[in-house]
């Protein structure tokens, strides 16, 4: 039987686990596949991916689809979005291929209640295989009484984090940064590599207004993360793919998240004030299972997650639709 949790503002539901720098650990050569593993995604095929028929784009299997790094499709429960589809998978691609991850790039990470969102619960620890969501990018300001130069927003999907391994992508607006960036990180309780900004080609440009669509997964066959992302207001898209340890992988829980960064320093970790980001509306939210079948987020277990410190609520999401869709809403900055 299906159980459905109900949303509450409660600390507990702040995803909440911890790691000092001083317990990060330096990759061994174990810790990423070969560097020179080929990507099923060739230069030859990104060139042509716009002159490939309707019926060749259609035949693919999700599997293929995932393989490739190209935009999920959408599930049957969305309705027919067919020619949407098409249109996305030929939207002008960038595609960065794998390379080396080195021990210098291993760091701690921090992550506190500091989340507000949604959360599916797959029952198991390879459930979920990929996730996705859209959402505008929102025009961000200083809330009352904090410092702009002191706060931040991210909005993302991932896989894991429950006090797991964590791959995600999405927007951030760094600590006190003024212009959003796509990003994209994969980090556990014992490293990883966090917070990772996307450059995009030149004329291509991320402002608050933009519709975008974003997604992550992660192929047990290849250890192989993709992110993906795409703007639907400006016509372009993109893949970052990597190679990823197995132990970065939790497939137990997908997320819909809006967030406060964590920031270390010298002096030790804190959270970061939040920015007013208003409202955001999350739509299309699916997630894949190892099956490789999508589903919308209300046929699955799922949570709501409420942003809060110790005595006030920061950001917290309204009640999720049959349409899979809902809306975060900011309330303080600290």
């Amino acid at each position: 039987m299906k159980k459905i949790h109900k949303q509450v503002a409660s600390f507990a539901l702040a995803v909440a686990f911890s790691l000092s720098a001083a317990s990060a650990n330096a990759a061994t050569s174990e810790d990423a596949p070969a560097c020179d593993a080929a990507h099923p995604m060739t230069a030859s095929m990104e060139s042509s991916m716009q002159n490939w028929s309707d019926a060749d784009l259609l035949a693919l299997s999700n599997e293929q689809i995932d393989e490739m790094g190209l935009p999920p499709r959408q599930s049957l429960s969305q309705g027919d979005d067919t020619e949407s589809w098409l249109g996305e998978v030929r939207l002008p691609r960038t595609h960065t291929v794998p390379d080396c991850i080195s021990s210098e790039n291993v760091q701690g990470y921090v992550a506190g209640p500091n989340w507000a969102g949604y959360k599916g619960v797959s029952g198991s620890t390879t459930g979920y295989v990929a996730v996705q969501g859209d959402f505008v990018v929102p025009s961000i300001s200083s809330g009352a009484g904090c410092n702009s130069s002191l706060s931040s927003y991210t909005g993302w999907v991932g896989l894991g984090g429950i006090g797991v391994p964590l791959i995600q992508g999405g927007i951030v607006y760094g600590l006190g940064a003024a212009t959003p960036s796509f990003f994209w990180e994969y980090v556990s309780p014992t490293g990883g590599l966090p917070v990772q900004n996307v450059t995009l080609p030149t004329g291509q440009t991320l402002s608050a207004g933009d519709r975008i669509h974003i997604w992550v997964n992660y192929l047990t066959s290849s250890s192989t993360m993709n992110f993906g992302f795409s703007n639907l207001t400006k016509g372009y898209s993109g893949t970052i793919t990597k190679p990823v340890s197995s132990a970065f992988y939790n497939g137990s829980t997908a997320e819909w998240i809006d967030e406060r960064l964590t920031v270390t320093i010298p002096s030790g970790t804190y959270y970061s004030q939040l920015y007013n980001f208003g409202n955001v509306a999350w739509t299309n939210m699916q997630v894949e299972r190892s099956n490789f079948v999508w589903y919308g987020l209300s046929s699955q277990n799922y949570a709501g997650l409420v942003m809060v410190n110790s005595s006030s609520t920061l950001a917290q999401p309204n009640a999720l639709t049959t349409g899979n869709n809902f809306t975060d809403s900011y309330v303080n900055c600290q």
